[in-house]
């Protein structure tokens, strides 16, 4: 049996904080509780960013020399100045280690992964917020010729620390299709994409949600990338946002793939910031630089 799932497995486990129960607590001076010794968010980022590292050395060496034509197994690690999902922050413009692992049945195109990165969503109102996100997703994927691929699945957010009692549930469920093309005879080999995600109970309690994005990659010279993106988000309302919200935002990005690892230079926008849900437009804005690695 090959080393490389069991040395995932173990990189899962490890990457899942063991502490679900409820931290001990003492109150502060504020009137804040507090662990006793550091707050539940920094003792689960620690955690993370010491297994994700761990993962990162060890992995390469369980991988080396490991192929099968069935089933293929992959992991991924980054780091990155900021982590924006639908061009809103998700650590309030700080950085994020995160990861993942994957498998895929080849012959049926079908799929199973998990990803993680730590989060920060710190409110007056709420305390105890989650300090790490992790995902797991699924779906089947594949081509139909002549350039045109398809996929189909669904994703599980799920956010390990936060006080389901002081705000609406952020963890939510979404299912999701999507077809691209790719130009491959033609110059700058042009990959367009087009994809469609549904939740009927979104982050936070807040009701149907439908999310609406295209793409466009562009292959340059010396291994450079272009990348374009634009999403429209539409959000019903909900516990977390009784009036509901909707904005377009889009994204240029520059890569380049250096020995093992790809480097990604980013803008991201909101079309009109004043449609920044919150109300806050710096969440909404950002130059993020990456460096990611998969093996």
């Amino acid at each position: 049996m090959p080393n490389y799932p069991i040395m995932e497995m173990v990189c899962l486990f490890l990457l899942y904080p063991l502490d679900q129960g409820k931290s001990r607590k003492n109150t502060s001076p504020a009137g804040f509780e507090t662990n006793k010794k550091e707050g539940y968010a920094m003792q689960t980022i620690r955690k993370f960013l010491s297994c994700a590292v761990g993962c990162f050395l060890v992995l390469p060496v369980a991988y080396a020399g490991t192929e099968d034509p069935i089933h293929d197994f992959s992991a991924n690690v980054s780091f990155t100045t900021e982590y924006l999902f639908r061009g809103v922050t998700q650590t309030k413009e700080g950085p994020a280690i995160q990861g993942g692992f994957d498998y895929t049945h080849t012959p049926s195109g079908f799929y199973l992964g998990t990803w993680a990165s730590n989060v920060t969503f710190k409110t007056a109102k709420n305390i105890d917020d989650p300090a790490v996100e992790m995902d797991f997703y699924g779906g089947i994927a594949g081509e139909l010729g002549n350039g045109v691929s398809w996929d189909v699945g669904g994703i599980y957010y799920h956010y390990l620390g936060q006080d389901k009692d002081a705000a609406g549930d952020y963890d939510c469920l979404e299912v999701y299709g999507g077809l691209g093309y790719t130009f491959a005879d033609s110059a700058l080999k042009p990959a367009v994409g087009a994809k469609l995600s549904y939740s009927d109970d979104y982050f936070g309690e807040d009701g149907n949600s439908l999310y609406s994005e295209g793409s466009l990659g562009l292959s340059l010279p010396r291994d450079f990338g272009l990348g374009f993106h634009l999403g429209f988000s539409d959000v019903e309302g909900g516990k977390t946002s009784p009036k509901g919200y909707d904005y377009l935002h889009g994204s240029v990005a520059l890569s380049r793939k250096i020995a093992d690892f790809d480097v990604n230079l980013t803008y991201h926008g909101v079309i009109d910031e004043d449609d920044c849900p919150g109300g806050d437009k710096d969440p909404c804005k950002a130059v993020v630089f990456k460096v990611s690695r998969g093996f």
